[in-house]
């Protein structure tokens, strides 16, 4: 679709294409759906995303990016994490969102990789020596 093409529609430069103006994180947990398209309900479903790795065949992401390797104990942490950079005025609102992604994540995972978020925590492969 045409939005995959990224900053390449405002730049028309080669090296935009798939790539993505970043918000900071900071009030993301009243910022959902998440994603230039709307594509991730909850947190846990873009780490889930990243956990495993997708994107990794596309020919314009980086050939270094690799799956985070993460256990479900570490996503939820992570998702912890970021609800805690919740603005003191959203609080509430925050507390809310965090209780209603934490229960659709218990019953809708469409990303995740269960073997990586369930199994025992995979070795990361070390690079060749030279």
């Amino acid at each position: 679709p045409m939005s995959a093409l990224g900053r390449f529609l405002v730049t028309r430069g080669d090296s935009d294409i798939a790539s993505f103006k970043t918000p900071d994180i900071r009030n993301v947990m009243v910022t959902a759906p998440y994603f230039h398209d709307g594509s991730a309900a909850t947190l846990w479903d873009v780490i889930d995303h990243y956990n495993k790795g997708d994107g990794l065949q596309d020919p314009w992401l980086d050939v270094d990016i690799q799956p985070l390797a993460l256990q479900e104990k570490d996503i939820d942490d992570l998702v912890g994490l970021m609800a805690s950079l919740t603005s003191p005025s959203y609080r509430q609102l925050g507390e809310k969102e965090l209780a209603r992604q934490r229960q659709l994540s218990r019953t809708s995972r469409p990303q995740r990789d269960s073997a990586r978020a369930f199994g025992p925590k995979p070795v990361q492969p070390k690079p060749p020596s030279s």
